[in-house]
């Protein structure tokens, strides 16, 4: 049995180095061999993304919640009710008595929440405030997105809710031009106030419509300087100013129209 090994070894040797073996491409952390003569692999072209059906927007029910101490009634239109006696925006045009601003919707397009307003052609509406403490400044804002190219489209100031103690500040874009998605930052920081502080909103197109939302009024941080100068619309915010003292004046209102139209829907159906 001894003599048997190295004849065994002889014989195994060459089997394992034979001028048979074939040599296969291998791929190295996905790249071919180099080997001469060898053509590298066809690798698998890339499937192309798949094509989204929808897409889901989180919003949140109670609007901009980040936005604390804001001075506006309803600065979301979150609370906006056909049914309400009291109403957070109203129309401030030249209207015969007062009226809630009724063009409130749920979209999902709006700025924050889930409802919007949104205003057509040579509108007029006011959100109703009130003003911070004495000797504090004010600081507004207002997304709108408009129909268009520009943000001058819709104008907007605040103005003192009753009777014109304060001057209208004008709120305006930072550069004028709306953003990707068609909005607009309407600003300003305006001089400490001395009466209840309304937002006046007007829509200047021809054509279309835009939706506001988000609107913020508050005292601003310390040290923030006043930056807007007094609102060339003098003659319509006074307008204003009279449908406002309309809406905040105490004793009963005639019920809404969604009401009355309720009323009658439920005496049909008892």
């Amino acid at each position: 049995m001894k003599k048997l090994w190295p004849l065994a070894l002889a014989v195994a040797l060459p089997a394992a180095c034979g001028s048979d073996e074939r040599f296969e491409p291998r791929v190295v952390a996905g790249v071919p061999d180099a080997s001469p003569g060898v053509p590298p692999p066809v690798l698998p072209e890339a499937a192309p993304p798949p094509t989204p059906k929808r897409s889901v927007t989180w919003k949140n029910p109670f609007g901009n919640v980040a936005a604390k101490h804001n001075l506006l009634w309803d600065g979301d239109f979150e609370w906006s009710t056909a049914f309400a006696q009291q109403a957070g925006w109203v129309n401030a045009g030249t209207l015969v008595s007062f009226s809630a601003f009724s063009q409130v919707r749920p979209d999902p397009a709006c700025k924050s929440g889930i409802k919007c307003g949104y205003l057509t052609q040579h509108q007029r509406v006011a959100a109703i405030g009130v003003a911070p403490g004495a000797g504090q400044n004010v600081q507004a804002s207002l997304w709108v997105k408009v129909p268009g190219t520009h943000c001058s489209v819709v104008g907007a100031a605040l103005i003192s809710c009753d009777y014109q103690a304060d001057p209208d500040v004008e709120l305006t874009d930072a550069d004028g031009v709306p953003d990707a998605g068609g909005w607009c930052e309407l600003r300003v920081i305006a001089a400490p106030r001395t009466r209840a502080t309304c937002l006046y909103v007007e829509s200047r197109f021809e054509e279309g419509e835009a939706l506001i939302d988000d609107a913020v009024v508050r005292a601003a941080p310390a040290g923030a300087a006043p930056t807007g100068g007094s609102a060339a619309m003098s003659e319509r915010t006074g307008e204003a100013r009279r449908r406002i003292r309309e809406a905040l004046r105490p004793g009963p209102r005639e019920p809404a129209a969604a009401a009355v139209a309720f009323e009658h829907w439920s005496r049909r159906a008892r």
